[in-house]
């Protein structure tokens, strides 16, 4: 099991998230000429994903199905008109997030969790 799925806990994610078929694969890749590997989305058939084409996209359920049977890194919600993001980097040393990103979940009141590196925050919630 790769290192990200030691780290994958999708028991926090909440249940509004999970109830929208807004949910996409995403598998680390090194892209020629990028200093750091590329968040590549897919879809559950293992075809290539678009987070902007919500025929691409898939349920909750089903996203988590493929991430625990076939080499994935991740999965990842997918923002349509309902929900936004605020993604703080570099804000988490030792694995606490910094005063002023506490502040900023704290503000929010919302689903936060860290980035795919561990060094950010990622806040999300209802929004246009």
């Amino acid at each position: 099991m790769n290192k990200m799925k030691e780290k994958a806990n999708f028991k926090n994610v909440p249940k509004e998230l999970q109830e929208k078929n807004q949910w996409i694969l995403w598998r680390l890749e090194n892209v020629s000429g990028k200093e750091k590997p590329n968040k590549t989305p897919y879809q559950i058939n293992g075809r290539g994903g678009k987070t902007n084409n919500p025929s691409t996209w898939a349920s909750f359920e089903e996203a988590l199905g493929a991430f625990e049977k076939y080499d994935y890194s991740g999965i990842g919600f997918c923002f349509n008109n309902d929900f936004v993001a605020i993604d703080i980097d570099d804000c988490v040393k030792n694995g606490e997030p910094s005063n002023d990103a506490k502040m900023w979940i704290e503000k929010f009141g919302s689903y936060a969790e860290f980035s795919q590196s561990g060094n950010g925050i990622h806040i999300i919630c209802r929004g246009q």
